[in-house]
């Protein structure tokens, strides 16, 4: 099957069901914005802040310059330069993550890839293939489940034995699929059969001589697999084996007594060495063995209280001694991860890790993992970001998960902020720097929990929380967003508070839950200093829209959120159109454009747009607009979140006010995905995009 089918298909699909903007989508380009410091930059690194959970490393045995990076949610990344430099590698992989790679051992531009999401089901979930590299993608098999936290290991390899010269690549791979067994595939990844019910989410080995192996640590399949002629028939032993890898004519295995090893096809193991430094009868998982010298190895202990210990060997395991972390590249606080390993073909001396949310590397054998990922940009914006009308390149944006960073060179830097004081992150929501010092956010515990008005007034080095008069926290009661007044510099908005004095001070606006945007566009604020202003946002439930003509002291109902439905009820985002005094509005995960007027005594009529991209599952779900009004006509911009699937359409645009669309993705490989937030830079025009676990992207023609 020709490797260019994923990317055709997929042109059709997304072509499909929508007027064209005259704007050819192929001119706009889109560029990463990692979270990077000035000293990173200075050393002549990119940056990648990582900040998603590394699932999956896999390099190539024939090209060790190719390697693959899959997330729990963030999505699937290649390099092309051994490591130095990571791309987003989607196109026509429609799952969120990844849980695992098998890499053609002849071919590296044949790789089949476990898609998955986190621990979420959904079809976009299973087996994917490839023949270019990860240059585009083809799901082959759909599975709703995914693959246990228990499994610490891949459940896809390929059979080095099956190799076809006709064709250039091995024929014959396997996986253990999460719930229903072992599949097998003889046409490289195209077509899969049911070969055992058995050996559900385990790890999966191939001799070179064609026997499978399966190690599983799953309750239900528990025990090490052998066989000999491709899964038709099996020998199991129950025993819980926590890691599997074959080099060589060797088997390897981890478990409670250590790391062993088989040299008759697994029939019998018995220790590597004396394992020395490896804590005692403690589970020891993923063992790693290096091909080009089995001396080397690696593996991990899970102990409790994330006391998560990392070991390599270079005797064979005789001795283990503890690798530790050099995080001086990474912009984010580092946490403890699973202890995933890919070693190089012919280096045993280097191999590529997980070291904190992001990809490590190892020169020497393991000893020192060091921050490696160049373009791995995956941090998840915490609800909405805005831009300063009057110091657009001065930015705080909140993150979930990973607390908030802010620039003030309009995102070429960026300096992280601890706004929770935890150490290892913690969960903020709708940033924004009142001026260049002064920032504010709403600071959580968890992704679900009370946001708390928190304020910072020496650019981030401390945070204070906001109380009322009794002394409680100031809580957010509406959507997490904030804003300031494009006119009047003191005067700010974050969620239901409003201050007028510059974020000293802040008082509940009772009948607006957030304000979103306003009718006065960047270009009469700077040209014309016009300062009749009208707010717009939302009630506190986001039933309603709410419009101010006094700066958000009163707020008027103009009219309640158009479209209907179970999910995503309300209005979620909402952007004013100054050029053609239209408001357009997303509710219910629809687009409208809304008219009416400014004295709050009309009625206001909302259409909907029918006429947007739709995504490969023929559906649109939208989650924020915004608009470009300095043009004319005016560009307006939509994005798209599935949530549960990574949308082709994740941003589309209209060049034309609205009347035509296209999605903006197509034709490029290097696209955000699930866009949760759009704003229009008001100086350089360029297009910022919030993505849901793919970092932050700008995009312009």
């Amino acid at each position: 099957m020709l490797p260019f089918t994923v990317l055709l298909i997929g042109l059709v699909i997304l072509a499909s069901g929508a007027p064209k903007s005259e704007q050819n989508p192929q001119e706009w380009r889109w560029t990463a914005t990692p979270i990077v410091t000035a000293a990173i930059r200075e050393k002549g690194f990119t940056g990648g802040e990582g900040c998603q959970e590394v699932r999956a490393v896999a390099v190539a045995p024939s090209d060790p310059s190719f390697l693959l990076m899959g997330t729990d949610v963030g999505g699937v990344y290649r390099s092309l330069d051994g490591g130095q430099n990571w791309t987003v590698a989607m196109v026509g992989w429609w799952a969120r993550g990844s849980e695992a790679f098998a890499i053609d051992p002849r071919n590296a531009s044949h790789v089949i890839g476990a898609g998955t999401n986190s621990n979420a089901a959904g079809s976009a979930n299973g087996i994917y293939v490839s023949f270019n590299s990860a240059a585009s993608w083809r799901q082959t098999v759909a599975q709703s489940d995914v693959w246990g936290v228990e499994l610490d290991g891949n459940p896809l390899a390929f059979d080095p034995a099956s190799y076809d010269p006709a064709v250039g690549m091995c024929m014959v791979a396997y996986v253990s699929t999460p719930s229903k067994g072992i599949m097998r595939t003889a046409d490289g990844g195209n077509t899969w059969v049911s070969v055992s019910a058995n050996a559900s989410n385990a790890i999966i080995a191939v001799h070179p001589n064609g026997a499978v192996f399966a190690a599983s640590n799953d309750y239900r399949t528990y025990g090490f697999y052998r066989s000999l002629n491709g899964f038709k028939s099996f020998n199991r032993t129950t025993d819980y084996v926590l890691g599997l890898d074959v080099v060589g004519s060797s088997v390897y295995i981890s478990r409670w007594d250590g790391v062993l090893v088989s040299a008759d096809l697994g029939v019998s193991f018995h220790p590597v060495g004396a394992n020395r430094g490896l804590p005692p009868a403690q589970p020891i998982r993923r063992i790693t063995v290096s091909p080009a010298n089995p001396e080397h190895m690696t593996c991990w202990w899970k102990g409790e209280s994330y006391n998560w210990t990392r070991y390599f060997s270079t005797d064979g395991g005789t001795s283990w001694e503890l690798s530790t972390w050099d995080n001086t590249l990474s912009s984010m606080p580092y946490n403890v991860r699973p202890g995933i390993v890919a070693f190089h073909p012919t280096n045993p001396n280097l191999l590529w890790g997980v070291g904190g949310d992001w990809v490590t590397q190892s020169v020497n054998a393991g000893q020192v993992f060091s921050w490696a990922a160049n373009g791995f940009t995956g941090v998840m914006a915490g609800g909405a970001f805005s831009f300063n009308p009057r110091t657009p390149n001065s930015m705080f944006i909140a993150f979930q998960d990973y607390n908030g960073a802010w620039t003030q060179d309009g995102g070429q830097t960026w300096t992280y902020s601890d706004v929770s004081g935890n150490t290892w992150g913690g969960m903020s929501y709708g940033g924004y720097a009142i001026d260049t010092d002064t920032f504010v956010t709403g600071s959580a515990p968890s992704w679900t929990g009370n946001r708390s008005l928190k304020v910072s007034t020496d650019a981030g080095a401390s945070w204070v929380s906001k109380t009322d008069a009794t002394g409680s926290p100031l809580l957010f009661r509406g959507p997490d967003v904030s804003m300031g007044h494009p006119v009047l510099p003191e005067v700010a908005f974050a969620s239901n508070f409003r201050s007028v004095d510059g974020g000293a001070t802040w008082f509940d606006m009772q009948a607006c839950g957030a304000v979103f945007t306003t009718d006065v566009s960047d270009e009469e604020i700077h040209h014309n200093g016009n300062s009749s202003v009208t707010l717009f946002g939302t009630t506190v439930d986001r039933s309603a829209a709410v419009a101010s003509s006094d700066d958000g002291t009163t707020w008027h109902t103009i009219f309640p959120a158009p479209g209907s439905g179970d999910t995503d009820k309300g209005i979620h985002d909402m952007f004013y159109d100054s050029t053609q005094a239209v408001l357009f509005v997303v509710s219910y995960s629809d687009l409208f454009q809304c008219k009416g007027s400014s004295t709050f005594s009309d009625v206001w009529n909302c259409d909907e747009i029918t006429v947007l991209p739709h995504d490969q599952y023929n559906a649109t779900r939208i989650r924020s607009v915004t608009v470009d009004s300095r043009r004319s006509p005016s560009r307006v911009f939509a994005s798209v979140a599935a949530d549960f699937y990574t949308a082709e359409n994740a941003v589309v645009g209209s060049f034309d006010g609205g009347k035509s669309w296209s999605n903006l993705m197509l034709g490029h490989l290097q696209t955000p995905h699930e866009v949760s937030w759009l704003r229009v830079h008001p100086t350089t025009g360029e297009l910022w995009a919030a993505s849901g676990c793919f970092g932050l992207w700008r995009g312009s023609i």
